[in-house]
């Protein structure tokens, strides 16, 4: 079977053609993730979208650096969004609560992998916090929960899933990343 184990899997999301790779073997990665499947062609219907879930997905993976845990939580990060989609009458969709759900289908398929209950908590804590404005007013509450490289990683995780995004849609947000990285970096600890 296809990604059967975390190492295959890992191996998978480190091909410098991910992006690609995730259209390739669509139908493979489908099969093995239930989950996934979902994703597959369902429509966001939001001006902030112009893919579907899955290739949205890919796309976010194609700008993410090869960082395993960055990798895999993008891989995840909205998993869930098939299983909590509301329209409204005008057909517009919204995912409340997407963020969760996808943290819990995360943590589902991560023990399934026989991944360690330390390594599993950092891989949810990015997907549940993927969609979480991170502020200038905020950012000090964040670090101490999450610890100070661990919101860079967030950082970096927002920025290739805005990258993502409708293109109309995200150039504003990248600035705005941009500002509250600059913010980020004034206040390392190291100096």
């Amino acid at each position: 079977m296809f990604l059967e184990t975390k190492e295959e899997l890992e191996k998978f999301l480190l091909q410098d053609n991910i992006g690609e790779q995730m259209i390739i073997h669509e139908k493979q990665i489908g099969e093995r993730f239930p989950d996934m499947k979902k994703c597959i062609g369902f429509p966001q219907n939001n001006i902030h979208h112009h893919l579907d879930v899955y290739r949205h997905t890919a796309l976010a993976l194609s700008f993410c650096n090869k960082s395993i845990d960055l990798r895999l939580a993008l891989f995840f990060h909205d998993i869930g969004k098939p299983v909590c989609f509301q329209d409204e009458l005008c057909g517009v969709r919204h995912f409340r609560g997407h963020p969760i759900v996808s943290a819990q289908i995360t943590r589902k398929i991560l023990i399934e992998l026989g991944y360690d209950d330390k390594y599993i908590k950092k891989i949810v804590m990015y997907v549940k916090n993927h969609d979480d404005i991170v502020t200038k007013r905020n950012i000090g509450k964040k670090i101490k929960m999450m610890g100070y490289k661990k919101v860079g990683q967030l950082l970096k995780m927002q920025e290739c899933d805005a990258r993502a995004h409708h293109p109309a849609k995200v150039e504003k947000r990248l600035n705005y990343l941009s500002e509250i990285k600059a913010f980020y970096m004034k206040l390392n600890p190291d100096g």
